[in-house]
């Protein structure tokens, strides 16, 4: 009898676990009081590694405007060639090819944007509804210097770009 109450007791954990790991974590969740759109920015996720180092995604919606941010590090004078595509590969081997928004130059030199670099990109509606539908399973980006790089995605992270779309999902989106 105790075998089956902790079986009952183990099962209702894992349960209760699995449906927490899917509640959103938000760094921003509220209406704007200006223009009173919706603006949502999802925590960051990691997807895979760039040069040693995490490669984050997190995802933003302002309105029904949808933004991927990308944020890895720069050690060793390493950079993404923005002037260049940007690609998710997916499981079934389709891909989407997305192009980093022009930034400019920051004036702060000290902290963390000292050692790292953002990329935003704007996502049009078949963009995000890829992103929003398929697991990743490789980025391919171009470095400074020429030629490009494929990372694999492992196979727990698959899903985190999935997850982070989701959170940024609007009524208006279905």
């Amino acid at each position: 009898m105790k075998i089956i109450q902790f079986a009952l007791f183990l099962l209702f954990a894992l349960s209760f676990n699995q449906g927490a790991a899917q509640k959103c974590r938000y760094e921003i969740d509220e209406i704007d009081a200006v223009t009173e759109l919706i603006v949502k920015r999802t925590e960051p996720v990691e997807i895979t590694e760039v040069n040693d180092h995490p490669l984050y995604m997190k995802a933003q919606c302002i309105g029904e405007n949808k933004y991927l941010k990308v944020r890895y590090y720069r050690y060793n004078s390493f950079t993404i060639n923005t002037s260049k595509p940007f690609e998710i590969i997916f499981t079934d081997q389709t891909s989407v090819q997305i192009q980093a928004r022009d930034m400019p130059e920051s004036k702060n030199t000290g902290g963390f944007i000292k050692v790292s670099s953002l990329l935003i990109f704007d996502l049009t509606k078949d963009q995000y509804q890829q992103l929003l539908k398929k697991p990743a399973t490789q980025i391919k980006y171009f470095i400074d210097g020429g030629g490009y790089i494929r990372k694999d995605v492992r196979k727990r992270d698959q899903e985190n770009i999935q997850y982070i779309m989701r959170c940024v999902l609007l009524d208006s989106d279905s």
